[in-house]
């Protein structure tokens, strides 16, 4: 009886590993494979299912580009991050964060895409963001935009911001505040707008 011992390597997505030895001598002139007592067929190869998944954490952070109360006309800072988590990597990623009214001069960075049909959104894929192609367990892609508080917003109004993400083996995962103790939270601000005196 010969064994050896052998590690997974990690990350790795799901999958299944083949193996099979030969044996050989002079006495035998053709290789004989070895078989897989757990499968019925002769010669079988040895088979292992290996089931891994990425976990990522989405946060979002947002700040006021000059400080102090969001007041109309000032510019904010958002910050997305997509930090890999699991046994497998994340895949062929896309982020998709839709844009409300009261926010206007939406300027994408990392080669996001901002779009008004069908509705505003930016757009972030592995093919505008090649770093989104895979990210790895303990790996982070930050993406960010700026965008103007739109002129009229009234006193009090809270302007909500969520992202989303999907990738290979990823159903739609919605961004989190990490500010705030509610799980996958939107980011928000409330507008400031008081008459000068």
């Amino acid at each position: 009886t010969l064994t050896f011992t052998a590690q997974i390597i990690s990350p790795l997505a799901s999958t299944t590993i083949t193996n099979q030895a030969t044996v050989a001598s002079k006495e035998i002139t053709t290789r004989v494979k070895s078989d897989d007592p757990a499968k019925p067929g002769a010669e079988d190869p040895t088979t292992i299912n290996v089931v891994s998944s990425a976990n990522p954490r989405i946060t979002k952070a947002v700040r006021d580009q000059n400080g102090g109360d969001v007041a109309p006309g000032d510019v904010l800072v958002y910050t997305i991050t997509i930090e890999g988590r699991g046994n497998a990597p994340l895949l062929n990623v896309t982020v998709q964060d839709d844009i409300v009214s009261q926010l206007t001069q939406v300027q994408p960075g990392q080669g996001g895409r901002f779009s008004t049909t069908p509705r505003p959104q930016i757009l972030w894929n592995a093919t505008t963001t090649p770093a989104l192609a895979r990210i790895n367990p303990g790996q982070s892609v930050v993406l960010s935009f700026t965008t103007r508080v739109a002129a009229g917003v009234s006193d009090g109004t809270v302007l909500r911001n969520q992202a989303f993400a999907s990738g290979t083996g990823l159903t739609r995962r919605p961004s989190d505040d990490p500010s705030t103790p509610a799980v996958n939270a939107s980011t928000n601000v409330t507008g400031r707008s008081r008459p000068d005196l």
